[in-house]
């Protein structure tokens, strides 16, 4: 009798552990993001910004429109629950949407990925959205803390590097840290920075506030190149997206005020490395970017001679602007990379060139 109890005990186990592994989330689920663009067949406004994201330990979450919110999901298969919805209580004017968005959510049956779009099955019709960026590899410059326009001339930045590390500056001092992402939650190790005073008392209070808000952050969002870091006092760091020069190719239009002659060309290969022409020869060699601060290192070059009046002075100019380069601005089609005394490469946008040597 014992024996048969314990069978129908153990039978009744590996069928709860079965169904256990059955809710597990699915593989290709876990870790990403989406934006809603589409509810019912309806395009969604630009304004309504509605986000789910699946982290590895069966919770969703993300912001409805008005309110952050969370929920737990199963998956079997291509079939998708999301139960437990649960949120915060701000109003505000898109409520209706959040409503309808909240609503399909507890119908959903299904879910299929395909090109950087995911579409769930509910009674009230398909739910699509598109992928969102992730935090890794991405930096941002704040514009807006806890409410208030960023100041001051020094940009205050935060860099993602792939390997869990960021770094940034506070606008008097520069920052390193690690991170650590689960869905929308983020979390920061002690910060460790320099020392430097700053220059006034405002810009002190706006480094401290900064870094405050760093280590007390909770939850994060990606919209429309726009990162927003929430605290968990609820307290905000709004960013926009910095520009990535890997893999973008320029040409210069003036070295220090002066149009210049020929074709010269910049181009960053990748992460690390540039190429490019001095308008007599071919250029590569490497570079370093920091914020807005960036070097070159040791350029390699081929020892072709031109016989055009002015175009190796020229080159030799290129090339010594480049060794001392300082900090680069990137905006639309232009780049400017300054050197020296306030002197300037200004560089239009260009098609991929070719390599150096």
């Amino acid at each position: 009798m014992r024996s048969i109890v314990f069978r129908l005990i153990l039978i009744g186990l590996l069928m709860l552990g079965g169904a256990a592994v059955s809710a597990q989330p699915s593989d290709d689920l876990v870790g990403t993001q989406w934006q809603l663009v589409a509810m019912g067949g309806t395009p969604l406004p630009e304004q309504v910004v509605i986000t789910l994201l699946f982290a590895d330990d069966a919770q969703a979450s993300g912001m409805g429109g008005c309110n952050g919110y969370g929920a737990t999901y199963t998956v079997d298969g291509s079939a998708l629950q999301l139960t437990d919805i649960v949120s915060t209580l701000m109003a505000c004017d898109l409520l209706d949407y959040e409503v309808a968005y909240f609503a399909a959510l507890q119908t959903v049956t299904e879910y299929e990925l395909s090109d950087g779009e995911l579409v769930l099955t509910s009674a009230d019709g398909e739910l699509v959205f598109t992928a969102l960026p992730t935090l890794p590899g991405t930096a941002w410059q704040l514009i807006w803390l806890d409410g208030a326009e960023v100041r001051g001339d020094e940009p205050l930045t935060l860099e993602f590097a792939e390997d869990g590390t960021a770094h940034g500056n506070g606008g008097c001092n520069r920052f390193n840290t690690e991170f650590t992402v689960n869905g929308d939650q983020l979390a920061f190790a002690p910060l460790m920075s320099t020392r430097r005073a700053c220059v006034d008392a405002d810009g002190n209070a706006q480094e401290n506030g900064y870094f405050t808000i760093l280590a007390a952050a909770a939850n994060y969002t990606i919209t429309d190149n726009h990162l927003t870091i929430i605290a968990n006092d609820g307290r905000m760091l709004r960013f926009e997206l910095l520009e990535n020069l890997a893999e973008t190719a320029w040409q210069l239009e003036s070295l220090d005020g002066t149009a210049v002659s020929g074709t010269v060309t910049l181009e960053f290969t990748d992460e690390a490395r540039v190429a490019g022409s001095g308008g007599c020869n071919q250029f590569s060699g490497s570079y370093t970017v920091d914020d807005q601060a960036i070097s070159f290192g040791e350029l390699v070059t081929t020892e072709r001679a031109c016989t055009e009046t002015g175009l190796m002075e020229q080159e030799a100019l290129f090339y010594a602007a480049l060794s001392a380069a300082t900090g680069f601005e990137q905006a639309d089609d232009q780049i400017i990379i300054t050197y020296g005394d306030d002197q300037q490469l200004i560089f239009s946008a260009a098609s991929t060139i070719s390599t150096g040597p």
